[in-house]
């Protein structure tokens, strides 16, 4: 789809300058790379004009959110991990079984017995929760286990685990453990701190996007985002700059911000909203779907 054209009160502008502001608890990546949305967001916002400034709204535990995405990264290196493990593991066996059948011509009946002991406890075996690999003992898992899947929780069965806004915040279960190096959209190279994990607060501060970590309250991420758009407000309004036109961008879906949004067009401010599609925040001049941003299925 083309992105909708804005208005310009501003007959006499002749530059454009945006300001972002991302509502976290109504407008958050999911399942998607964050890294694309923040990619996909700047992306938008620069096609009306400069861009300016860009902040984000959350909660402390949402912040410490790991996205969906790095953590099966994780799993799929675990699993290719576990993988070529096993496969050294029954190398190592066939090699063990080679060299005693060798050692024993004609087969020794004790011989044969542990060679057959030790593949009826390859078939059965023990199964690693997290991978689903399997081993011959105990031990063998234990080993496994330290090595591979430190830290990590057994997965679950379908159908099993809590809900979208669970999985937000909760990160004590999640954990990608040592990380070396990071790269952001722009292909730019960092090193996170020792101990650091890859939450969204993290990831959205390598993608240039002002974090604003707020208590947990009821309403306290529109009511501080309100804030921050009145705040700009107040900002033009005192020094007036009658070359630029302003547009805020708001990601949000909460209908508090009607009244605001009306605000900025008695301002001469224009606005665009992302929103659920269908769900349109009425007083915006213009609205994006949330998912055709997300998806990138929109022509600048």
């Amino acid at each position: 789809m083309s992105l909708p054209e804005l208005p310009r009160p501003n007959l006499s502008a002749t530059r454009v300058q945006i300001d972002v502001f991302w509502d976290l608890a109504g407008k958050h990546p999911e399942d998607k790379d964050p890294r694309i949305v923040c990619k996909h967001i700047a992306s938008l916002a620069a096609h009306y004009g400069d861009v300016t400034s860009v902040g984000a709204y959350a909660v402390r535990q949402a912040w410490n959110w790991i996205p969906d995405t790095f953590m099966k990264v994780k799993e799929q290196a675990a699993k290719a991990e576990a993988t070529l493990q096993l496969q050294q593991q029954q190398q190592q066996q066939q090699q063990q079984q080679q060299t005693a059948g060798s050692t024993q011509v004609g087969g020794d009946t004790n011989a044969n017995r542990g060679a057959t002991s030790v593949e009826r406890g390859t078939e059965a075996g023990v199964r690693c929760s997290v991978c689903g690999a399997r081993f011959a003992g105990e031990e063998k898992l234990r080993l496994h286990t330290k090595s591979v899947h430190a830290g990590a929780q057994p997965a679950q069965r379908a159908g099993g685990g809590g809900g979208t806004d669970a999985r937000r915040s909760s990160s004590h279960a999640r954990t990608l453990g040592k990380v070396v190096r990071y790269h952001n959209s722009l292909g730019e190279l960092f090193v996170p701190p020792p101990g650091m994990q890859l939450g969204l607060k993290y990831v959205l501060q390598q993608e240039g996007v002002d974090v604003r970590v707020l208590p947990t309250d009821q309403d306290v991420v529109s009511r501080s985002v309100i804030a921050g758009i009145d705040k700009r407000l107040a900002e033009l309004a005192a020094s007036p700059d009658f070359a630029t036109q302003h547009v805020v961008v708001l990601l949000a879906e909460s209908l508090q911000y009607q009244q605001v949004l009306r605000r900025c067009r008695q301002q001469g401010v224009a606005t665009l909203a992302v929103c659920a599609e269908g769900v349109p925040l009425l007083e915006a001049d213009a609205t994006v779907g949330w998912q055709t941003l997300v998806s990138g299925t929109y022509a600048a």
